[in-house]
């Protein structure tokens, strides 16, 4: 069975990191009335070569969370925000992903437009 050979591979949940063992920290996310409304995972890339074994790269890390959580928000331009340092963010397939993140961040800021603002923080 050909998994993308070369290719890098990300969790579509919680669980499934938890499962593929790439998990690094698990999060909560919160909106501006300090209501959670869901998590999210950070966790390694995932590659497999032409046998289909499992390597984790752990050099490539990202944290994602499901859109469907984020009160059925339509806007899709995303940004993210670690203290003053600006963030990548992009959503694919209804999961938002954000790159740049390093192991110690403890709170990212996800600001999907002008009006609402997310608050990503690590579960202790």
């Amino acid at each position: 069975m050909d998994k993308g050979v070369g290719k890098f591979h990300y969790s579509n949940s919680l669980k499934e990191a938890e499962k593929e063992k790439t998990l690094i920290n698990k999060y909560l996310v919160y909106d501006a009335n300090k209501n959670q409304i869901s998590d999210a995972w950070l966790e390694y890339a995932r590659n497999y070569n032409i046998f289909d074994s499992k390597k984790i790269v752990k050099d490539k890390i990202v944290l994602s969370l499901n859109k469907k959580d984020l009160d059925n928000i339509k806007y899709t331009c995303w940004q993210a925000f670690f203290e003053n340092k600006k963030l990548s963010a992009f959503e694919d397939k209804g999961i938002i992903s954000v790159v740049g993140v390093h192991k110690v961040m403890d709170t990212v800021i996800l600001k999907p437009n002008s009006e609402k603002t997310f608050y990503i923080i690590k579960y202790k």
